[in-house]
């Protein structure tokens, strides 16, 4: 015969049943998370690689490895949503012979770093100029941009006087203080390097330089050389800097940085480019070059790479318009990461990974894309 439960025995061990209660589910999850990682950990970084945006030097130098500069919340930021800007290789709807076309203009973040944002604007004679136009504030691409954290590159007393393009060369004459109104040395190369990417984002210019109620400038007051034509080979960006130092090269890494929303919008996350210093090497070696700096520790929470450290030590061989690297590579935006960085190698339009039969990936045409 069973014994009839005595309710006294609940009152004894009460404390005992509740305390059980309430931890069972952590000792289950975290019992479930060192079995299943993947499942419990789906959307966070995996360890990542920081960047120093700005040091003092202008350059980039090495700093202590692994993940430890980089905020538990920098980390998960990496999986957030992209609100209303799309995929970094996302594609726009646009209607045969309709009067918009994309072009892609460098916007800023309130810590200064410079945002490329792919986005629609109407389709007019002039579209360079009125790109230009797209960059300098006004109070409806304030309202535009504040609700993606960004802002105007110009003031709004900037005017375009003129615009010249001949043989691939851009000479743009400003009104107004477009380079007098940055403070610091590092907001005066902002300024011309979100001028210069931005420019020579079309296939007609390579070069840009430029003049001030038509004479030309040659250099500003904080040292930035205007004196030879700009390009992307000789411009720094998001560096303290805006020219490249005689005698080496450097090359353009892509990070992800997350602008921080609110509770109705949400956290956004850019891609955004990098110039790092580096000696001179040839064209064949480049992609491995690239791979390289992609495998070095520099140190800023605020920017993150999702490049393995084995995918940064692997070897990349170049065929026609077709660069293939000799290891796998799982993560989708790690693969983002490479594919913008390898955009800037002349006649490279395609990568391929490791051994899979598939056709080599197209690079994607934009970047940060504002689906409006």
């Amino acid at each position: 015969m069973y014994k009839r439960f005595d309710p006294k025995y609940l009152r004894r061990y009460a404390g005992a049943i509740v305390l059980f209660i309430f931890m069972l589910p952590v000792f289950l999850i975290g019992g479930c998370e060192q079995v299943i990682p993947g499942f419990f950990n789906k959307g966070k970084a995996s360890p990542t690689t920081t960047v120093s945006m700005r040091p003092r030097t202008g350059g980039y130098t090495t700093a202590a490895a692994g993940t430890q500069a980089a905020s538990a919340a920098a980390r998960s930021a990496t999986a957030a949503s992209l609100q209303s800007l799309g995929p970094a290789a996302a594609t726009f709807s646009l209607v045969p012979g309709s009067a918009e076309t994309v072009v892609t203009i460098y916007y800023q973040l309130a810590n200064g770093t410079l945002v490329p944002v792919s986005r629609k604007i109407p389709w007019q004679t002039g579209i360079a100029r009125a790109t230009l136009k797209e960059m300098t504030d006004s109070e409806s691409l304030k309202l535009m941009l504040m609700p993606l954290g960004l802002k105007p590159v110009l003031g709004s007393g900037v005017e375009v006087l003129g615009i010249n393009i001949r043989d691939g060369l851009a000479t743009v004459d400003f009104s107004g203080p477009v380079f007098s109104a940055a403070g610091t040395e590092e907001e005066e190369a902002s300024i011309v390097a979100a001028l210069v990417y931005t420019l020579t984002g079309f296939s007609t210019i390579d070069r840009v330089s430029f003049m001030q109620n038509g004479a030309a400038l040659k250099q500003l007051p904080f040292g930035a050389d205007l004196s030879e034509p700009l390009t992307r080979g000789n411009v720094m960006i998001n560096a303290s800097k805006a020219n490249l130092p005689t005698g080496l090269a450097k090359s353009d890494l892509y990070f992800y940085t997350v602008y921080q929303g609110n509770a109705v919008r949400g956290d956004i996350q850019y891609l955004v480019p990098i110039s790092v210093e580096h000696t001179k090497v040839n064209g064949e070696e480049l992609p491995e070059k690239i791979l390289q700096l992609y495998g070095m520790n520099y140190g800023d929470p605020r920017l993150i790479s999702l490049v393995p450290k084995e995918v940064a030590a692997s070897q990349a061989a170049v065929s026609g318009d077709t660069v293939q690297l000799d290891t796998e590579l799982a993560e989708a935006r790690a693969l983002d990461q490479i594919m913008y960085a390898f955009k800037q190698l002349e006649g490279i339009t395609k990568i391929k990974i490791g051994s899979s039969l598939s056709a080599a990936a197209e690079f994607p045409a934009f970047i940060n894309a504002y689906l409006e």
